[in-house]
């Protein structure tokens, strides 16, 4: 009988971890499973910097010096206005609608006169100077005025080099110019023999002009013009010779 008092006690305390196992499970299997996410690091929160504020830039529109309004109820065929600093050169530009010959006798205010206009062609130019080259023409005057001192003030190398600055003031805007040559040139008329709109024929033709070296010339090529620029030419009779003409070429910098 004393042996068996040992399996007694033991299959006692069997009982009791029996029933401890019992109340304890439901608790057990409620607990959360570990995830991998929660072994990652943690990082310190971010602050997204403040973003500025946008602001919007407005540009004041263009204010012409000159009352393009005025000067158009006159002549409408004003279409803008040349000037060179340091020169008595500052004159209206004029284009007529469809004759490319009327200011040849004519004066801006439609007046006949043997003074002429300073005048663009409609053939071969747009009114807002935006062509890649736009030629205007002025006859070279005995009393200096119009073109009359282009040849020689532009074949005097001191003025050159001081003066080569020209304003086209238009409508709506302006555009600032820096001339690169003045020269005899043929009578050919540049706009009729050259496309220049073709960017291979207008670095051609420039080219072939820095080449030249033409008595009384002068060649800048400092600020030498390539496709895509806007040149303008100034284009009179050649003093002595009017089978040439004296052209001054100065190329958009604004």
């Amino acid at each position: 009988m004393k042996k068996r008092v040992p399996v007694l006690i033991g299959c006692g305390v069997l009982c009791l971890l029996l029933a401890a196992g019992c109340f304890f499970w439901p608790w057990i299997r409620s607990a959360p499973t570990p995830s991998t996410n929660d072994f990652r690091p943690t990082t310190a929160a971010t602050t997204a910097a403040p973003t500025a504020p946008e602001t919007t830039v407005t540009t004041a529109p263009y204010v012409s010096p000159l009352d393009f309004a005025s000067l158009q109820a006159l002549n409408p065929d004003v279409c803008a206005w040349l000037q060179i600093d340091g020169t008595d050169i500052s004159y209206p530009v004029v284009q007529s609608p469809d004759d490319d010959r009327f200011y040849l006798d004519h004066d801006s205010d439609k007046n006949e006169s043997v003074y002429g206009a300073i005048f663009t062609e409609h053939a071969y130019n747009t009114a807002d100077f935006s062509d890649p080259l736009t030629v205007m023409y002025g006859h070279n005057m005995i009393d200096g005025s119009m073109f009359g001192n282009l040849q020689e003030f532009y074949s005097d190398k001191s003025f050159f080099d001081s003066h080569r600055d020209v304003t086209v003031y238009l409508p709506h805007e302006e555009k600032h110019y820096r001339i690169f040559a003045a020269l005899p040139y043929s009578r050919l008329h540049l706009l009729y023999y050259y496309p220049f709109s073709h960017g291979v024929v207008f670095d051609q033709f420039f080219a072939e002009l820095a080449r030249t070296r033409t008595l009384g010339g002068i060649l800048e090529t400092d600020v030498w013009p390539k496709a895509g620029d806007q040149v303008i030419v100034l284009s009179t009779c050649l003093e002595g010779n009017h089978d040439y003409r004296f052209l001054v070429m100065a190329v958009c910098s604004q």
